[in-house]
């Protein structure tokens, strides 16, 4: 005489009540049945709401556990409790497409809650890029058409945070020649925590003989072309920054453009610069094979498979590397000005405005730094992020700290910068150091030319901000903003026509309060979904951390150093002190202002060509990276040691340190 509650995806009820007419109870230490009073025995034993609560909680415990589950649970004093929860062993597995998602790499440029606007405008270029990218490398126009889904597939949005659709990316890398080994350089250079699953290789991979002599055959092709493309580098390079300059200069400042004409500069960066992505593409790809093949060289040649984290040192020409020598230069103008180094750290960016004119050689330049760097800030990818220019205080914070920083002279890590090659014979020395020249100047020109989509990303910012303007002007929005809160096909089809949509405020408003909510969802770093998204269930999750006093993660700029940890979620904020050693979940281009106040550098994510690992080299600052959960095994205040080219990590206590 048990009731029954049925509860579909829409949270529509379907009860059969039984008219109980007993109850147990715990009473002196025992279970006891008492009779219910008349009145009692007509009401239904669960109110819908509480039917809804046991409903969410089984939801809740099935997307923790990874399948469906049984589980006792009890309702005390309006609470509910969850009692005990086992999987139901004879429910089917999950079925319906299986698909791997990863942020490793991309947290980097999109960490945390991305907004519509950034996520539809990164899907767009993603999609033109690499379109490109297979054609270069002379996959059939064909071939490519039969992969249209997974071009428009590459990157996916879950609670506002992007992730990289894995099945798309391996799909469009099974395309090219040689595809085992393309895929093992393709997750070092992207960082991914696990290599590729066992039922997502079979999908990929045609093991047959003929499919063998198929991929030997494109193999050979491919690599006569990549000849020719290898000696073209340069000149593409140069073309491309030539491109470049011209397509994002205007005659007018951006502020200065009327609608229309924001609307045409636009389309001509989509048309000018998009579809003619070479230059950075062929040199990716070129730094994924070199950095791959001098990391099997140092391990088969020299016997150290860390030795390829000095060697990457490219000894100079990385332009992320200035803004740190910068704010250096314009710290040593300060030091010894208590009242400028106060006045810098105040926060109040007017003040410090007005007084900088009295301080004419600072003054000019900062302005020469916001003028080239103003768009290189924090999340700088992110077109909602607001640039130095918007608001400087970080940088008259990191100009303030360095000049409080005692001056020690300059040292060369003492690291042999070649270690063992010189032992190498004639041959295999040649070889080993042409390897190496090229794998130092591709990682430079792959950092130098993210600048230049730095630029792009923020032009674009510009542009967009612009329409927000007339659409404020137009009472279309009520906030600049909150153009932040549709999608880029939203924005243009309401200026050019092609809409669907008249009400964007409301749009932007409702997307506003959504992305609000999604900062308090926290998602794993790698999952797997079945069947359609919008209702699977995450089948894998961060594991939970194991505390203990040594982490191992990847060396990223060799050294050994000790000191106390600062762990920094907020850059904005942050208030490092020099001599500490800096830990963060993830790093971009906007944090490098604080490495020179650094001792260290600790990242949970990240790979050898990240940018935090790419500049750590540039300023000689020991550094590992890919740490699993060193924000969560460390708190601020904790001592530790680093071992830049091992990637081992040390917590200490006082006594082990002494």
């Amino acid at each position: 005489n048990a009731s029954h509650y049925r509860v579909d995806g829409r949270n529509h009820i379907d009860a059969e009540e039984a008219k109980q007419s007993t109850a147990q109870y715990l009473m002196d230490g025992s279970v006891k049945t008492v009779p219910l009073p008349s009145s009692r025995t007509e009401r239904p034993v669960l109110a819908d709401e509480d039917v809804l609560d046991v409903a969410r909680l089984v939801g809740e415990c099935e997307k923790v556990f990874g399948r469906p589950q049984d589980i006792e649970w009890a309702i005390c004093d309006n609470t509910l409790w969850l009692l005990q929860s086992r999987a139901i062993t004879t429910a089917r597995e999950a079925s319906g497409q299986f698909r791997l998602w990863d942020n490793s790499n991309i947290a980097e440029s999109y960490s945390g809650v991305t907004t519509p606007l950034t996520y539809s405008f990164a899907r767009f270029v993603y999609e033109g890029v690499y379109r490109q990218f297979l054609s270069i490398l002379g996959v059939a126009d064909e071939r490519v058409h039969r992969e249209d889904t997974a071009l428009k597939t590459m990157l996916g949005l879950h609670a506002g945070q992007i992730y990289y659709n894995l099945n798309s990316w391996y799909t469009l890398l099974a395309l090219l020649p040689g595809f085992k080994f393309n895929r093992s350089f393709m997750e070092q250079m992207m960082g991914v925590a696990e290599g590729l699953p066992k039922e997502l290789a079979e999908q990929l991979s045609d093991n047959s003989r003929w499919g063998r002599l198929k991929d030997a055959f494109s193999l050979l092709k491919t690599c006569l072309k990549l000849f020719r493309l290898y000696f073209q580098l340069s000149k593409r390079i140069v073309r491309f920054n030539h491109r470049f300059d011209k397509a994002l200069h205007d005659e007018k400042r951006v502020e200065e453009l009327d609608i229309e004409q924001t609307l045409a500069f636009y389309r001509r960066l989509e048309h000018d610069l998009l579809p003619h992505w070479d230059a950075p593409l062929i040199n990716d790809f070129f730094a994924m094979i070199f950095v791959g093949i001098l990391s099997g060289l140092c391990r088969k040649w020299l016997n150290d498979p860390h030795a390829q984290v000095r060697l990457l040192a490219s000894g100079g020409g990385i332009i992320s590397a200035e803004p740190a020598e910068r704010i250096d230069r314009m710290a040593a103008l300060m030091r010894g000005k208590k009242d400028w180094i106060d006045r810098l750290s105040s926060g109040d960016n007017r003040k410090i405005s007005q007084a900088l004119a009295s301080f004419p050689e600072l003054n000019e330049r900062i302005s020469s730094y916001l003028e080239k760097f103003s768009d290189r800030c924090l999340a700088e990818l992110k077109l909602e992020s607001s640039t130095l220019s918007d608001d400087p205080s970080l940088l008259y914070r990191a100009i303030a700290s360095q000049a409080q920083k005692p001056v020690a002279e300059s040292q060369e890590n003492q690291e042999d910068s070649d270690p063992g090659v010189c032992g190498l014979p004639f041959l295999k020395r040649a070889l080993f150091q042409w390897v190496l020249t090229q794998a130092r100047n591709r990682v430079r020109d792959r950092e130098n030319l993210r600048f230049e989509r730095t630029r792009l990303f923020g032009k674009t910012r510009k542009l967009f901000l612009n329409m927000a303007d007339y659409f404020v002007d137009q009472r279309v929005l009520d906030d600049r903003r909150d153009v932040f809160y549709l999608e880029v096909h939203e924005v243009l089809g309401a200026i050019e026509g092609t809409s669907t949509l008249t009400e964007l405020n409301g749009l932007a408003k409702h997307r506003k309060e959504l992305f609000a909510s999604y900062r308090k969802i926290h998602l794993p770093n790698r999952f797997e979904t079945r069947g359609p998204v919008i209702t699977a269930i995450r089948e894998s999750r961060d594991p939970a951390p194991e505390h203990s006093d040594k982490l191992q993660g990847t060396g990223a700029c060799p050294g050994i150093v000790e000191g106390r940890v600062r762990v920094v979620t907020d850059p904005q904020t942050a208030n490092l002190e020099a001599g500490e050693i800096l830990v963060a979940r993830q790093t971009d281009p906007g944090w490098v202002m604080l490495f020179p106040m650094a001792s260290g550098l600790l990242v949970e994510r990240g790979s050898l060509l990240s940018h935090s690992a790419i500049v750590a080299r540039e300023l000689n600052l020991p550094a590992v990276v890919s740490v699993p959960l060193v924000t969560t095994q460390l708190k601020t205040g904790d001592r530790v040691m680093l071992n830049g080219k091992t990637g081992e990590v040390w917590k200490r206590t006082e006594k082990r340190a002494q």
